[in-house]
């Protein structure tokens, strides 16, 4: 399924994220949102995507202020996400 190879293929990234903001390493802190950015795009999490997005560009432009209140938004929207991921799952077993 798509949604779980999404979640298994992103189920750290919130510690990635957070680890890349506190060394201020913006080149694979942008490189990592533009990732997920599309990866979010992908499985139609249109605000994931677009907080990735937001991260992504003040990782470009070098701009520490707001990035952690940045992850910690893309860490609620990961766990809603996951969240999902495990309903959609439950119905499927359910329903077989």
């Amino acid at each position: 399924m798509v949604l779980e190879e999404f979640a298994r293929t992103n189920a750290a990234v919130e510690g990635e994220l957070y680890a890349l903001v506190r060394s201020m390493n913006f080149d694979d802190l942008a490189l990592q949102a533009h990732s997920l950015k599309g990866a979010a795009a992908n499985i139609g999490a249109d605000d994931l995507s677009a907080k990735a997005k937001t991260l992504e560009v003040a990782a470009k432009k070098s701009m520490p202020e707001g990035l952690e209140e940045t992850v910690r938004s893309i860490a609620g929207e990961m766990d809603i996400i996951r969240s999902e991921i495990e309903r959609i799952r439950s119905e499927y077993e359910n329903a077989a």
